[in-house]
């Protein structure tokens, strides 16, 4: 949507072993009124070089100005090898546990402000790992998703309440 703020959120994990964790590459759109809507998501073992193609194949499929990678363990170096390439990266920092940094995520979920799109078959994966969160075998999405919130809250704000006025509820 052209009135939204469109990024992308990297997970990185550098290995292809078969319950090695997933890197995942959301990319977002952040509207004027706070929503947070999916665009387009991978998910897939990979090495680091496959990475960063996988990154940059997004950012020109979707045109998205600037991303954001976990800049902890390997993603540092993709963080690095990005930006030798001119590509506009901000480096998220961990801060506190996956569930202190889940927060602002689930309360943007409960709130009904994060859509998923509802024509791609990764969702149900995706629904599926937050449902079992925080015990599931991989949380990687859910990684993923909580960066793109915090760096919603961040940048646009809280969420804002949207009400029906008292005059025309019953209208």
């Amino acid at each position: 949507a052209s009135d939204c703020a469109r990024f992308i959120v990297v997970d990185v994990a550098a290995s292809e072993r078969k319950q090695a964790d997933w890197t995942v590459i959301q990319v977002w759109d952040l509207s004027n009124q706070g929503d947070l809507i999916l665009v387009d998501q991978d998910r897939r073992r990979m090495q680091t070089p496959d990475v960063e193609s996988a990154v940059l194949e997004m950012i020109h499929r979707h045109s998205v100005p600037w991303i954001g990678v976990e800049a902890a363990g390997i993603g540092l170096a993709v963080v690095q090898s990005l930006r030798r390439r001119g590509v506009a990266v901000r480096s998220l920092r961990a801060s506190g546990d996956k569930l202190v940094r889940s927060q602002s995520a689930q309360i943007r979920i409960e709130a009904g402000t994060v859509y998923f799109p509802s024509d791609r078959s990764w969702v149900d994966e995706l629904e599926s790992e937050l449902a079992l969160f925080p015990h599931a075998a991989h949380d990687d999405q859910v990684d993923a998703l909580s960066y793109a919130a915090i760096w919603a809250q961040r940048y646009a704000g809280p969420i804002r309440v949207r009400r029906t006025s008292p005059s025309t509820a019953g209208d």
